[in-house]
Order: C-alpha cells, then sequence, then structure tokens
C-alpha cells in the first residue's frame, strides 16, 4: 500500500535541479499522497504508473481537507515534475484537453500575486536596535544586498571579495556587481548590482559584518553550524517583532524599492528594469513579472 516515496523524490530531482527548501515541501507532498493512497488501497504507486484519474482524485481529497489553492497547486505541479523525471510525456499544461492541465485535474485557481508591503525603514531600525550584533549585521546585509536570510548567514565566505571590489569600485567612481554564491537558492550563484548612489552605504555595512565575523572565526552568526546560526536569527527576529511582513521578506521588499527606482531612474523600461531586479534578487531575469507582483505590489513604483 501507499506510494515509492523514494522513487518520487528521486525523479523529482531528476527533472531538474531545486535547493533544500524545495526538495522539502516536495517530500511534504509526497507524505501527504502516500497517505491518501494508503487510505484508498491503492498499489504499486510510483511516477510511472500513477494515473491523471488518481491525481485528480487526490486533488478532490485535498480541497475536501481544506488546504489551499495555492498549496494544491504546488502539490500538483511537485507530482507532475517527478512524472517528468521519469521520461513520462505531459503535454501542454496550457490545453484544456490535456488529462495533465490544471482544468481537468480540477485543480483549484488561486492568484500567484503576493500582497505583502516592504517593511518600514523606522521599524527596522528599531529591531536593528534590539537584536544582538552579530543578528544585526545579518539584516543590515539583506537590506544593503537583497540577501535571503541563509545567504546573509553565510556571507562570511564572501565578505573579503566584497570589501575588495567595492573598494576598487570606489576608487574608480562607479558601481560594481557583487557575486552572490553562498546559501543561494537551488546552488544557484548570481552578480547583483551596487549603484554608485548607494557605494559607500554599502561598504560600510559590508565594513561592520568583516569586523563583526573577524571576533568570530569568520562567521556572521555567532553559532557553530548553520542550523544553530538560522534558528540564533529566526529567534532573535521573532522577539524583535520581525515576523510575517516584516520578516526577511519584508527587509528585501525594500531593497528592491531601492533597486527597481535606480533602475527606472536610469533610463531602463520597466520590463528592463524588472528583469535585472530578478536576478538580484536571486530569481533569475525571466521572471519579472512575478517579482513585481511578490516585492513590488502595493508601494510606489
Amino acid at each position: 500500500m501507499g506510494i515509492a516515496i523514494a522513487e518520487f523524490s528521486a525523479a523529482f530531482v531528476a527533472d531538474k535541479k531545486g535547493g533544500f527548501g524545495t526538495r522539502q515541501r516536495a517530500g511534504a507532498t509526497w507524505r501527504a499522497l502516500n497517505k491518501f493512497v494508503e487510505a484508498k488501497r491503492w498499489k504499486d504507486i510510483n511516477p510511472t504508473t500513477l494515473t491523471t484519474k488518481q491525481i485528480r482524485a487526490f486533488v478532490e481529497h485535498r480541497l475536501e481537507q481544506g488546504v489551499s489553492a495555492r498549496s494544491i497547486q504546488n502539490e500538483v505541479s511537485h507530482i507532475r515534475r517527478a512524472c517528468v523525471g521519469v521520461g513520462r510525456d505531459i503535454g501542454d499544461l496550457k490545453d484544456v484537453k490535456n488529462n495533465w492541465s490544471g482544468t481537468r485535474l480540477a485543480v483549484p485557481v488561486g492568484s500567484r500575486i503576493g500582497g505583502k508591503r516592504a517593511i518600514d525603514p523606522e521599524r527596522l531600525a528599531l529591531a536593528l536596535a534590539q537584536v544582538p550584533p552579530d543578528v544585526a549585521v545579518a539584516l543590515r546585509l539583506s537590506e544593503a544586498l537583497g540577501l535571503r536570510r541563509q545567504e546573509a548567514v553565510m556571507a562570511g565566505q564572501e565578505l573579503r571579495e566584497w570589501g575588495r571590489l567595492l573598494e576598487q569600485a570606489q576608487q574608480a567612481g562607479h558601481g560594481v556587481f557583487l557575486p552572490v554564491r553562498c546559501g543561494t537558492k537551488g546552488g544557484r550563484p548570481r552578480h547583483l548590482l551596487v549603484p554608485l548612489e548607494r557605494l559607500a552605504a554599502v561598504q560600510a555595512v559590508v565594513q561592520q559584518a568583516q569586523g563583526q565575523a573577524a571576533q568570530q572565526q569568520g562567521r556572521v552568526i555567532a553559532a557553530e553550524d548553520l542550523k544553530k546560526a538560522l534558528k540564533r536569527v529566526s529567534n532573535a527576529c521573532t522577539r524583535a517583532g520581525l515576523v510575517r511582513e516584516d520578516s526577511n521578506h519584508g527587509i528585501r521588499r525594500l531593497f528592491a524599492h531601492k533597486q527597481v527606482v535606480y533602475y527606472l531612474q536610469s533610463g531602463l523600461s520597466r520590463e528592463e528594469a524588472l528583469a535585472r531586479l530578478s536576478n538580484d534578487l536571486g530569481h533569475g531575469d525571466g521572471r519579472g513579472r512575478w517579482v513585481e507582483n511578490n516585492y513590488l505590489r502595493g508601494g510606489e513604483v
């Protein structure tokens, strides 16, 4: 009874790369699907044998459980990806006659447009005064460079190079692209632009981080491993009230607003500005519209 979870996991990764968080969310999908299949007493369910009729039954079951539309969309996406990973052709998903399409699978429609705002700068300044110094450094790195939490925590390995590149740019009188390699989602490196007008401010943050890391064996956060470092930051942020809209994503939205304004004032079209912002945030340059909906919606740009 149940599904071959190991086979689903392997097929999911075989289709294309994914970060730890993505694999973890897919794992939750396999567990939910396995529980459903066990209740149905179906046998020999794996990515090569699962049928669209069975997927539709799973979708109906999740709807009855009150699972949100977005979550069901993601679960079906995980299942499709695993099936593709074993070589199955699922066709054009935009074709409503395709049995693999959201329409035929009865996947509920839910907007992917985010409604959250950037953190208020004064709110962030107040929180920075409440958290430990090492956590404050990580948050300032996120604000200055739009880093994800894990990227900021692991930035100790990149500070020396960032400092050198910023110093060179300062002397030359132009902006600079900084490489972000450590802690990135899916292990995908990127280069993000620091405009000349923000060069000095970013340089000051990086120098502060270097000083903090020098006291902690090269680490930004005073913790012996990544798991403990992330937990330290998370706990400190919760105590300071940096949760929900004011979490690290709210800080990244603050960076996004500043960055896109610079691009637009530099003469780029909105489409070009959003593409560059998407890359700066680590989403690649093909997700400009998604970035606009999730990072800029509700703002003034």
